[in-house]
């Protein structure tokens, strides 16, 4: 029990790296993520992310990403990601509609997508969906 009498999750330690261009919804979901209890690392875009990967390869279990950014988008980074640290789960945001950006060819249908803005518990409950998984 933690020092206010609440239930303490005892989930095993996870990292998540936030990587989104806007740095109100970096800091909005770096605050969500930690009061869950997550490690968070920010990325202000898909090029820093990669790097961020590059030195801590081991240590990020999840990249929280927006879908449309400058420099390298969404897609983009989950395609680096995906040759070069496969063990690392992706979750993407938008402020687009899921169907908006699975047509103009940035996600593939079924890809775990939250849109913006969201809540902290759709939040939770979409890491927690995609580390399960």
């Amino acid at each position: 029990m933690s020092p206010d009498g609440q239930r303490q999750s005892r989930l095993p330690h996870r990292t998540i790296l936030v990587v989104d261009d806007d740095p109100g919804v970096r800091r909005v979901a770096t605050r969500i993520l930690v009061a869950q209890t997550y490690q968070v690392l920010e990325a202000e875009d898909g090029a820093r992310a990669v790097e961020i990967l590059a030195e801590k390869p081991e240590q990020v279990d999840l990249v929280l990403t927006d879908v449309v950014m400058p420099v390298m988008n969404g897609r983009e980074l989950a395609d680096a990601i995906a040759q070069r640290w496969p063990h690392v789960q992706l979750l993407f945001m938008s402020g687009y509609a899921g169907d908006e950006i699975v047509g103009r060819g940035l996600l593939d249908p079924g890809t775990p997508f939250l849109r913006k803005p969201f809540t902290p518990a759709l939040l939770a409950i979409a890491i927690r969906s995609v580390l399960a998984a």
